[in-house]
């Protein structure tokens, strides 16, 4: 999903996105929403790709998760963002699911983990959660004083700059 991001953006900044065949920016646009899944919690996001998946694309088993393959907050960003690029009109995201997806990730000190129950917390993913609520235009699926005084914790004082995380120099 990332390496889609920065080649479909770069298509992008190039002004080549409208130059692309139809059937080649259909065929994008499929295969991202192909790697849209649900978690066993009701949460629903976009895997890194179908290599996490144990199912063959089509198949049930293909859109159900398992340990290796669940929703993943910086490649549901990547995705959303691309499909916003194709100018996608997202009426097949399950939003209901990817606020409940936004609510397991955050942490009590307000940060957010890639996949729900583990994982590395910091800035990066914060703002991921924050875009991805901005362009939902639903803001339910994040407490934003708890990730406000997450990224107040972060400032650096001796740099005016923010860290990460907390206590970790910019």
């Amino acid at each position: 999903m990332t390496l889609a991001f920065y080649c479909v953006n770069g298509i992008d900044i190039l002004g080549g996105i409208e130059k692309l065949p139809e059937d080649e920016r259909k065929g994008l646009v499929e295969w991202i929403w192909d790697q849209q899944i649900s978690g066993p919690n009701g949460e629903s996001g976009f895997r890194p790709g179908p290599s996490t998946s144990f199912g063959t694309e089509g198949s049930e088993a293909y859109k159900t998760t398992n340990p290796y393959d669940q929703p993943h907050l910086i490649m549901t960003y990547t995705a959303l963002i691309m499909l916003a690029v194709f100018r996608d009109d997202m009426s097949r995201l399950n939003r209901k699911g990817l606020t409940t997806f936004l609510k397991s990730l955050q942490l009590d000190d307000g940060s957010f983990t890639p996949v729900p129950g583990w994982g590395e917390s910091d800035v990066r993913l914060l703002y991921c959660a924050f875009v991805i609520s901005k362009l939902l235009d639903d803001w339910s699926g994040v407490d934003v004083n708890k990730a406000l005084a997450f990224i107040r914790k972060c400032r650096v004082r001796h740099h005016y700059l923010f860290g990460a995380i907390q206590f970790l120099t910019s």
